[in-house]
């Protein structure tokens, strides 16, 4: 008898070789379920990084209202100071590297963490270096506080429940942020200013706060709110949060604020004045 040199498996079929190679088809059908995962898994991880992103971001909200109670509890009941300007001169004092002192600044040596300051959900391109207001290191904020609430005693606010503090901001335009008037310095140079909300026809600060021009305002400036310079601000408003733009309101508690509740309200007829403001952007009566 002549046996054969082919080595006898015992599991393999009547008939049938093992194969050592997999086919074309095999292939295919391979990648078309990893595609089809992609497809289905992609959106949902999409998803639950948005949730994270939204929730660390709430968090951080929170530690800085705790901050800025601390501040106000040593300062007369008052916010800080929206940012520190040079002597003599207009806009933020710029450090080094294009940083600056903002109400960040004043209320770090209340803050636990620094990390607080850093929305997840922000690029490079949003935040603002910020000098510290001790010998600690330059950190990032991606929040803005409202300018009009500058050194204000809270106590004077009426509707505090009701009226924006800090929230996710975008520094000098980016990402097609509304950014009509950047600051600028006395030499008439850009500076850092995403650390500060202001209004469309005004920074609300002492020199321009006046009833024409705030009377004329529309929305608030440089809010989290990508393409908006085109877009607008309506029920599409693409945020940076898919639940909204997130805000700690004067009275130190957090909401989400959507496209439309972004724009200033103007109750009654025109010129009523800086106190005929309501809505999210209330403005209070010049000194």
């Amino acid at each position: 008898m002549i046996l054969g040199s082919v080595n006898y498996d015992p599991d393999e079929e009547d008939g049938r070789k093992r194969r050592s190679h997999v086919t074309k088809k095999e292939v295919i059908i391979v990648i078309t379920f990893l595609v089809l995962g992609s497809i289905f898994l992609v959106p949902i991880y999409t998803h639950l990084m948005d949730i994270r992103n939204s929730h660390v971001c709430t968090q951080n909200l929170l530690d800085i209202g705790t901050a800025i109670e601390g501040y106000a509890a040593d300062n007369d009941d008052r916010f800080p100071p929206v940012y520190m300007t040079a002597q003599d001169e207009v806009g933020p004092k710029v450090f080094e590297h294009n940083s600056v002192k903002s109400w960040a600044s004043v209320i770090s040596q209340y803050m636990k963490n620094r990390n607080s300051f850093k929305c997840p959900a922000a690029n490079d391109s949003e935040g603002v270096l910020t000098q510290p207001g001790d010998n600690g290191s330059v950190f990032t904020t991606d929040y803005g506080m409202y300018s009009a609430f500058s050194t204000v005693a809270r106590g004077s606010i009426p509707q505090i429940s009701r009226s924006a503090l800090i929230a996710d901001t975008d520094n000098e335009g980016a990402n097609g942020t509304a950014d009509p008037l950047p600051l600028k310095d006395s030499k008439g140079n850009v500076t850092p200013d995403g650390m500060v909300i202001g209004l469309d026809d005004t920074n609300l600060t002492e020199d321009d706060r006046t009833e024409a021009a705030i009377d004329a305002a529309k929305y608030a400036t440089r809010l989290a709110a990508p393409q908006s310079v085109k877009m607008g601000f309506d029920d599409h408003t693409y945020t940076r949060h898919p639940d909204g733009i997130n805000v700690l309101m004067a009275d130190l508690h957090r909401e989400h604020i959507h496209g439309p509740d972004l724009l200033v309200e103007h109750p009654g007829r025109k010129g009523a004045g800086a106190a005929g403001i309501t809505g999210y952007w209330y403005v209070p009566p010049a000194p």
